[in-house]
């Protein structure tokens, strides 16, 4: 092997083009594999340098149709572009500029290619100077529904009256935002003449030492380290991506929706638009792209995670939801997330800022190593360098306060018997200060999971919100109150229920014939609704966490004020999650932090992390 090498070394030096890179080698007998000199060169095989022409030679060609000359252009180099460039901007000039090419960051790739796009609209729609235009938004921020939008256009260009628009129509006069049109505006006008785009791959970090796993080093950084704070990210229906982020006392220092990224309401924005796809579908009409708006939605999302990663000192922790979970949502056009798990860990592979200087940590020639590099979902496991999945289980119905979940299977208790043999289980029914508490112990039921307490304190006091059948057969969302519900029933009975009364013994005489068996079938619905946590209602926009477990006399209730505190500047905040969505994402910051306390865990079992949220070990 060693002679092999030597070979090489020696045809190098005689080679004509090879010469010219000035390779150094380490001694020969140094190598313990042909592959670690192959790496040596294939470092130092890289240069390049600018060769000056003269103008008239340039020129010449042309004429002589040897040579063609193209522009490369984007926004940035527009005539009066302002702001900051774009990032790839900014990758494409950092190429060539005297601080990478004397110590090789970026590096410039073969295998260019360029793709020819035709004309595609032959007949663009202009906004002449002198007209109105309107913005696709209202001045909250939220989009104007396509039809009312063109409705409105017409008015403001008078050639529609006001006694020609509708109710709703007039309803935007005072929140559309009109702006006069001070020169020619083509509509799409990228797509009113043909153009050549030019494509051409960079490699960044070139002189990485090739070891693509960091995930060791990840976890040695953050052993026993008090600084590194954990992002927890829920993804929802209401909540497009909900965040909330967290020190290692499980304290919550932000928490947010990213359903307005800025100014722009994106989830209101891919409601309006799938609405239009529908419509548009029914009516055989054609079908406007919704690719693009959730790119952008998923690039701006992006951009303020990896922002607040370095912000923060934060790790970033997601559910680990299985494939047949993300395919079974396609049909739900909100659902972005195929594309959100690979786009964040492409940007988090190399992450740099564009307004910071190109050799300042995170600049372009430094950027951050957050993430492993992307291959396939199949090969990314549990963690990506500062990224981790953890299981999705019992981080959205979980009571943050006390830990409680509901692990009860109800699924072959179908009759009156069976609900009697359920409550007679009870260590305790009774009615205390207005309200129905039962007492149970887990252990003497079929459940799904085994629990760590075993024995709690349920309270029926407080609304929740069920589907209810009304007229027709249709279904609706209503409001339902267990304790007024288990009175009545006692009620019809007969028997008046006080304070103090022992409800268990009351059943004790009350035998299971069919005569009594709405009773049972009263009670039983209204104890399973008293232990349903998440309550929505899309009608009303309702959507909130209620507790059965009493703490210090307190269930925890997301519409609960008490759940609010000062920081240290005087501003209210959160001291426990606000909605329903926060609260997953709460939790889900939570198995993050349990990562960080027990670094040695595969898998977190159901069992310990409910005896972590029970016994809360982080504050302290």
């Amino acid at each position: 092997m060693w002679d092999f090498i030597d070979f090489y070394k020696d045809a190098v030096a005689k080679h004509p083009i090879w010469s010219k890179f000035n390779f150094v080698y380490s001694p020969t007998e140094s190598y313990e594999d042909i592959g670690a000199f192959f790496n040596e060169v294939s470092k130092q095989a890289y240069k390049i340098r600018f060769s000056y022409i003269e103008e008239s030679q340039i020129n010449e060609w042309i004429n002589n149709g040897q040579l063609y000359l193209f522009q490369l252009y984007n926004k940035d180099y527009a005539e009066g572009a302002h702001g900051r460039k774009n990032l790839h901007t900014l990758y494409w000039e950092s190429l060539f500029s005297p601080e990478n090419l004397s110590s090789i960051v970026l590096k410039l790739n073969g295998q260019a290619e360029l793709f020819y796009r035709p004309q595609s609209i032959k007949q663009p729609v202009t906004h002449k100077m002198g007209s109105k235009m309107l913005n696709r938004r209202d001045k909250s921020g939220m989009p104007i529904p396509e039809a009312i939008y063109r409705s409105l256009y017409l008015y403001f260009n008078s050639k529609k009256t006001e006694s020609e628009l509708t109710l709703v129509e007039k309803s935007y006069l005072d929140q559309v935002v009109v702006k006069d049109v001070t020169h020619e505006i083509v509509k799409d006008r990228r797509y009113t003449k043909p153009e050549f785009f030019f494509h051409v791959p960079i490699t960044f970090n070139v002189n990485a030492d090739g070891n693509e796993y960091i995930n060791e080093q990840v976890m040695e950084y953050l052993k026993d380290n008090p600084d590194v704070n954990i992002i927890g990210i829920d993804r929802g229906e209401r909540h497009l991506i909900y965040l909330t982020l967290i020190n290692q006392r499980g304290e919550i220092l932000k928490q947010k929706t990213f359903n307005m990224v800025g100014n722009y309401n994106y989830h209101a924005k891919l409601e309006q638009r799938e609405q239009e796809r529908d419509q548009a579908r029914k009516s055989w009409q054609s079908i406007g792209k919704i690719k693009e708006l959730k790119e952008g939605f998923l690039s701006a999302v992006i951009h303020e995670i990896a922002k607040m990663m370095i912000e923060n000192n934060a790790i970033v922790v997601l559910e680990d939801l299985n494939f047949g979970f993300k395919r079974g949502r396609f049909k739900v056009e909100r659902q972005v997330y195929q594309k959100f798990e690979k786009m964040l860990i492409d940007k988090l592979n190399y992450l740099s800022f564009k307004d910071r200087k190109p050799d300042e940590a995170g600049g372009i020639l430094r950027g951050y190593q957050l993430a492993q590099q992307f291959t396939s979902f199949q090969r990314l496991g549990k963690q990506s360098g500062f990224l981790f999945y953890i299981p999705a289980a019992y981080t959205s119905k979980i009571d943050p306060v006390t830990g409680f979940v509901n692990h009860f299977n109800f699924n072959d208790i179908t009759n009156a018997e069976k609900r009697k043999a359920f409550f007679m289980k009870m260590e305790r029914i009774e009615m205390r200060n207005g309200d129905i508490e039962f007492e149970f112990d887990y252990r003497k039921y079929k459940t799904y999971q085994t629990d760590y307490q075993n024995i709690w304190t349920v309270n029926s006091s407080g609304k929740r919100i069920v589907m209810r059948l009304v007229e027709n057969g249709r279904k609706q969302m209503t409001d339902y109150y267990p304790t007024q519900e288990i009175v009545r029933a006692f009620k019809e009975m007969g028997i008046q229920l006080n304070e103090g009364t022992n409800i268990k013994s009351l059943l004790v005489d009350i035998d299971a014939s069919p005569k009594n068996a709405s009773l049972y079938g009263a009670l039983f619905y209204a104890f399973q609704k008293t232990l349903q946590m998440r309550n929505s209602n899309s009608t009303t926009e309702e959507d909130y966490i209620l507790s059965p477990v009493a703490q210090n006399g307190i269930q925890f209730n997301t519409n609960d004020e008490a759940n609010k505190g000062r920081d240290t500047n005087g501003n209210w905040v959160s001291r426990l999650p606000v909605d329903a969505d926060a609260n997953g994402a709460y939790h889900i910051a939570l198995k993050g932090l349990y990562l960080l306390m027990n670094p040695q865990t595969k898998k977190i079992e159901n069992e310990k992390w409910l005896q972590f949220m029970v016994q809360k070990p982080y504050k302290n």
